[in-house]
């Protein structure tokens, strides 16, 4: 399982970015991890999410989330997230 995403902006892990409320609203998933067993990927680290080809990643985004691709799904996680923690801070 990746510990951060691979974006060198960000510190989140994908648990942290990716809550069950956000996969269960946009996807039929209820963990990261399932949707990785799901898709028939073996992540354990950053480096193999790396490794996924990115083509055979948006395909199963967009045939099992309500995203076309996975820049988009990660966008709408990131722009929630940013939301939320405006709120916390109001």
């Amino acid at each position: 399982m990746p510990e951060k995403l691979t974006e060198e902006k960000s510190s989140l892990s994908l648990e942290e970015l990716f809550t069950e409320d956000f996969l269960k609203e946009y996807t039929r998933f209820t963990s990261v991890e399932d949707m990785f067993k799901e898709g028939g990927f073996e992540i354990k680290s950053g480096d193999d999410f790396d490794k996924i080809s990115k083509k055979e990643w948006n395909k199963f985004i967009k045939n099992n989330t309500k995203f076309k691709k996975w820049q988009d799904m990660l966008e709408k996680a990131v722009e929630l997230k940013v939301l939320n923690q405006l709120q916390i801070l109001l």
